[in-house]
């Protein structure tokens, strides 16, 4: 009778798919593999407990004794087992071993990027929810949020994308069992509309800005137009690699893993004179409170300019395609451009190309011109029979 009761208790780890068995599992926690142990309760509820030890034999040793301690609870007619366990992490503590996770893969540009979409996006909005509480129609939810509240179709990709990283992570540490995103279509992105500053909104946006002296914003903006810098290429630009006697601004280590050189407009010259932090910071933009180089340009005073100015749909992103679209109106050849704004390949450029009017106007008034009715050459006369 005993053998039978305790053949019963044994069914109760028998598991109900391959992923789910008493077994140990392995998490990142501040750059460390630690380890934890998942099992089945007296009721044959399945739960984990994250041990925070590093040594995967102990871990070992604590299932073995948490299974000894269910069959025991069930032996004395008890629910279940009763243990502490800190379950899942949360997905704002698992960014965080992500962000250490992934720091020597990524470029310092990226991970500032891949630091700045958590902290400003996806962290505010599933932060607080353990990773394994997550489901599809969550992300789902937070997908349709995102884009109702003005965010761009390839910010939004670029949200799924860093939180379907996070996920194959925790999948791959056995943390949770299937990655929620992968489920989640992603909206579609339409690269072919370019979005550029008129001069009536320049004026209009660098007027507001000017009315918080305490902040470098307007500086910033003048600097995005006249240099086509991608926004994390000018917060972490050092006054080191301004260079005054060559007018050349080197950018290093860029999104394409290279370095480019950016020559100074007279405008973009006088603007870096002038910009205090040459002479006490080693960034060019500095937050004058923290002391560090700003994370992002897109924040609360960006959008509060934008708003008093009256100008609608314009992105910080923008001010880098108003660069790459007044070259092209002034007729400068797209090769000139791809390499000034850093493009791998002409094909990013060419979203410029219907922007020289005069080269478009030239080719279509060519059609007005009649072509000369070729004549047929003189003849000679036949000689006489």
């Amino acid at each position: 009778m005993e053998d039978m009761k305790m053949t019963e208790m044994q069914a109760l780890f028998i598991p109900a798919s391959k992923r789910q068995r008493p077994t140990v599992f392995s998490y990142m926690k501040n750059g460390k593999k630690h380890w934890g142990i998942r099992f089945f309760d007296v009721g044959g509820e399945y739960r984990q407990d994250r041990l925070g030890i590093t040594n995967k034999t102990l871990a070992r040793d604590e299932l073995s004794k948490r299974k000894n301690e269910v069959l025991l609870a069930g032996q004395a007619g008890k629910a279940s087992v009763k243990v502490e366990t800190k379950g899942c992490p949360t997905l704002k503590e698992y960014a965080e071993d992500y962000l250490k996770e992934r720091k020597a893969e990524l470029g310092k540009q990226t991970h500032q990027v891949y630091d700045c979409y958590l902290q400003k996006h996806i962290i505010p909005a599933l932060g607080a929810k353990h990773i394994d509480q997550i489901t599809p129609g969550m992300v789902q939810s937070f997908k349709s949020d995102r884009l109702a509240s003005g965010a761009a179709s390839a910010t939004v990709v670029k949200d799924l994308m860093i939180l379907s990283g996070i996920f194959r992570m925790a999948e791959n540490n056995e943390i949770v069992t299937r990655n929620p995103v992968r489920l989640t279509k992603k909206p579609k992105v339409r690269n072919t509309i370019v979005r550029w500053l008129s001069e009536t909104e320049e004026t209009a946006i660098l007027s507001q800005a000017a009315r918080y002296p305490n902040s470098l914003l307007r500086s910033a903006i003048i600097f995005a137009i006249h240099s086509g810098l991608r926004e994390q290429e000018q917060c972490q630009l050092p006054w080191a690699d301004v260079n005054f006697d060559r007018r050349i601004i080197t950018i290093r280590d860029t999104k394409n893993g290279d370095d480019r050189e950016v020559d100074m407009s007279e405008t973009l010259y006088q603007l870096l004179l002038k910009i205090p932090t040459r002479f006490n910071c080693a960034y060019v933009f500095t937050n004058g409170k923290t002391k560090k180089p700003y994370k992002c340009f897109n924040n609360t005073l960006w959008r509060k300019v934008l708003r008093n100015a009256g100008v609608k749909g314009l992105r910080w992103h923008d001010l880098r395609h108003t660069f790459g679209s007044r070259l092209r109106q002034r007729g400068v050849p797209l090769e000139t451009i791809a390499e000034l704004m850093g493009h791998k390949s002409l094909a990013m450029t060419l979203r410029y190309a219907h922007l020289d009017s005069a080269s478009r106007s030239d080719a279509v008034r060519r059609l007005d011109q009649r072509p000369a009715v070729p004549q047929p050459a003189d003849q000679p006369k036949a000689a006489n029979q």
